[in-house]
C-alpha cells in the first residue's frame, strides 16, 4: 500500500443478506501512488463497503466506495492532470 497507517471502524449495520461498513483511514503517504512520488504527508479519508452474503454466510458480493478526490487534494495532487492518471 502507498499509505501506511490504520483502518478504523466508524459504523456498521446489517439488514437481511447485506451488511454496510463505514471505514476511516489515517496514515502517511510513504510510497509512490497515482504516478506521484511519496510525499510523507499525513492523510485521512473514509469509505463505505457493502457486503451481500449467501444463505450459508459466505460473502457473495462486495461493493466499495471511497472518496479519492479529497485524498488526492490532501497530497497536493489536484487538477485535471490527476484525473487523467486515475
Amino acid at each position: 500500500s502507498s499509505i501506511m497507517g490504520q483502518i478504523l471502524m466508524l459504523g456498521m449495520f446489517s439488514d437481511g443478506d447485506k451488511a454496510v461498513l463505514h471505514l476511516g483511514f489515517t496514515g502517511v503517504h510513504k510510497k509512490d501512488a497515482f504516478g506521484y512520488a511519496a510525499t510523507g504527508k499525513q492523510v485521512e479519508w473514509d469509505a463505505v463497503e457493502i457486503y451481500r452474503f449467501t444463505a450459508d454466510g459466505r460473502i457473495a458480493e462486495v461493493w466499495h466506495y471511497s472518496r479519492i478526490l479529497p485524498l488526492l487534494e490532501q497530497l497536493g495532487m489536484q487538477g485535471m492532470e490527476t484525473h487523467r492518471r486515475l
